[in-house]
């Protein structure tokens, strides 16, 4: 039998507009503000959408990002059940983010209304792709047939594994953001962060160039990787330069990586910049 139940995630994950599309992920929406303007982010953007955001970070005093709400949290799987549809969602770390709080309470009222459908949420514990990462298993999971219990059990077990390695080229925004607090960066450190399992951002190392940072990004992948087989999602906002240097370093040494390079939406884009460059692929070690 065909699974058909609906894949939904929130904007601050990013995968690539195409497979979202193909894969018919649904996005809750989530605000973002640009020199107190505010904006809408419903999703990863088609190409050309990305240098305007650029030029308008860019030229950015002031950036922040709200949480996904209860009302479109709602309306999002609401659309979805009224279909006859069950509902697997997967959200951005609550350590992070009140976004998995608001969508659970939203699920708690829906779960009312539709008492005979089943909804599912998990807290990805990650950002990003690292979300993304979770939704591309997840779909291959349902192409398969895989039922939704199941899917869910899996992605349970998965969050777990998942490795989330980044750098910035300028530490300004993720200082202002307040994602990350150390006496001992300056403007000129390139730092090497993490997420852990605890779905929390954690300072790792400190470099004092591009190519240093960069690098250290494929040592994190060869060190911790558990399969050389398995996807890696290698995300970037407007540095293509980077990820590309990166995947071709990887291939080095791996030539048969299966890689995905994908652009950061605004609401990750906004806290660490243009730049921004990340890795993400699933590793054994229980904790970090």
């Amino acid at each position: 039998m065909k699974q058909n139940y609906a894949i939904v995630s929130d904007s601050a994950m990013d995968l690539p507009y195409e497979f979202l599309k193909s894969n018919k992920i649904d996005i809750i929406p989530m605000n973002y503000s640009l020199n107190e303007k505010d904006f809408l982010s419903e999703g990863p953007y088609k190409e050309k959408s990305y240098r305007k955001l650029s030029d308008q970070i860019k030229k950015c005093k002031q950036a922040t990002t709200s949480q996904v709400t209860i009302r479109n949290a709602f309306k999002c799987f609401e659309k979805h059940l009224k279909k006859g549809k069950d509902v697997l969602a997967i959200i951005l770390s609550s350590a992070l983010s009140g976004s998995f709080n608001s969508v659970r309470l939203a699920v708690r009222d829906l779960k009312e209304r539709y008492p005979e459908r089943k909804i599912y949420v998990i807290d990805s514990k990650g950002l990003g792709s690292g979300e993304g990462l979770l939704v591309w298993h997840a779909a291959k999971a349902r192409k398969e047939n895989v039922t939704i219990e199941e899917n869910h059990s899996n992605l349970l077990k998965l969050c777990q594994k998942i490795e989330q390695w980044f750098t910035v080229d300028d530490i300004t925004s993720i200082i202002k953001s307040g994602r990350l607090i150390d006496d001992k960066l300056n403007l000129n450190t390139k730092p090497i962060m993490t997420v852990d399992r605890k779905g929390k951002i954690a300072l790792i190392y400190r470099k004092i160039n591009r190519k240093a940072s960069l690098r250290a990004l494929v040592t994190c992948y060869f060190k911790y990787v558990d399969d050389l087989e398995n996807l890696v999602i290698i995300s970037h906002f407007e540095d293509e330069d980077a990820a590309n240097f990166i995947k071709e370093e990887i291939i080095k040494k791996n030539p048969n990586a299966k890689i995905l390079i994908s652009q950061l939406g605004p609401i990750l884009a906004v806290h660490g910049g243009v730049g921004s460059v990340a890795v993400f692929f699933t590793s054994n070690r229980n904790e970090k």
